[in-house]
């Protein structure tokens, strides 16, 4: 297979898991955001020439020099299916349980949680939002596990 980090969007787009069989560097998943437009950083260069941009204004309240969109890293299923074979292998080299349950928190991660459920086995259990709040609506037995799958860290402690 050749460097990820050489691929573009057209190359990217047409990777499957199986080309992808070990664990991706962090500079090669920010690569794929940044080749199909899902990742933004701020242009240091430019704002020391007098062309100064904005930073990221995050749900958090936080700022940022870099974003990823998350809605068009997942939109092509190859890359979603790819990322989601990516999420299980750290699960699995990180010894974490086989969970019973598998659930996506709406809107941008039901179709990644979807996927992983299929992975790994496990059923598929809903979220949806109500009144502003994220509610599980699959009533899940007394000790069942469940796996919760987010599709993005509005308080993540930097980039690559």
């Amino acid at each position: 297979m050749k460097n990820i980090l050489h691929m573009g969007k057209a190359e990217l787009l047409m990777l499957t898991a199986e080309d992808v069989p070990r664990s991706l560097t962090a500079e090669e998943v920010l690569h794929m955001a940044t080749a199909l437009g899902a990742f933004w950083r701020y242009d240091y260069a430019a704002a020391e020439l007098g062309r100064a941009g904005m930073h990221a204004l995050l749900k958090s309240g936080l700022h940022s020099d870099g974003f990823f969109v998350s809605k068009i890293l997942l939109a092509p299923e190859s890359i979603r299916t790819i990322l989601s074979h990516q999420i299980v292998m750290r699960l699995r080299d990180a010894q974490i349980p086989t969970p019973e349950y598998v659930a996506g928190v709406p809107d941008g991660a039901t179709a990644l949680g979807t996927q992983i459920a299929n992975i790994v086995g496990a059923r598929e259990a809903r979220m949806e939002k109500t009144d502003g709040r994220i509610v599980l609506t699959t009533d899940l037995p007394d000790g069942a596990t469940l796996l919760l799958v987010e599709d993005f860290c509005t308080r993540g402690t930097g980039f690559v």
